[in-house]
């Protein structure tokens, strides 16, 4: 599928492409406007597509449908004959609402390359206080988040093995280098505390 470029891929995105994530989103808009309910795939596949377009309830319809149609009690899925791709999947279509990360693609000659993490790039209405932890990042980050009220309230970038990251939040960004071992804790407005 084309896209493939959109998730798992990276060629494709709101923020480097935006012709053609518009492109995108009407493809996937002509795929319907919600999973295939004998298929527990494709939930997460397009929860993690949305994600990516930063359509946040769109996402949380993905999920929503998933648990209506895909789920047993038990949470396996449902999809003949048993497959986990539904359970796995969808796990990493969250993720993607909660945190995004790239490697910025033009690079210097030589140069290290340079992350950019996206914080709280899809949350869903009906997620609007909440925390995760330990999320992973392209470039060995480890973020931690929370939000109150549907607003990022403190958030935590670690570094594992110290590199440059760009840290977005909406409309704000800052710029960290950070060396291994290092956190830094951040604020709504991007601020280190």
């Amino acid at each position: 599928s084309h896209l493939f470029a959109v998730f798992p891929g990276r060629q494709i995105s709101v923020s480097s492409t935006p012709e053609l994530a518009k492109a995108a989103s009407i493809s996937l808009d002509a795929r319907g406007t919600s999973g295939d309910s004998r298929r527990s795939w494709t939930w997460p596949w397009r929860c993690a597509l949305w994600a990516r377009m930063r359509e946040a309830e769109r996402c949380h319809a993905m999920l929503t449908g998933l648990f209506a149609h895909n789920l047993l009690p038990n949470l396996f899925g449902n999809h003949p004959p048993f497959q986990m791709d539904g359970n796995f999947g969808i796990t990493a279509g969250m993720c993607e609402m909660l945190l995004q990360s790239h490697v910025v693609t033009d690079l210097p000659a030589g140069g290290a390359p340079v992350y950019e993490i996206q914080l709280l790039p899809a949350l869903p209405k009906a997620w609007a206080t909440g925390t995760v932890s330990g999320l992973r990042a392209r470039g060995g980050f480890e973020v931690d988040q929370e939000w109150r009220n549907g607003v990022l309230v403190r958030a935590v970038v670690r570094s594992g093995k110290g590199a440059a990251v760009k840290v977005r939040y909406a409309d704000k960004t800052v710029d960290l280098g950070l060396k291994p071992g290092l956190k830094v804790v951040l604020g709504p407005t991007l601020r280190p505390n």
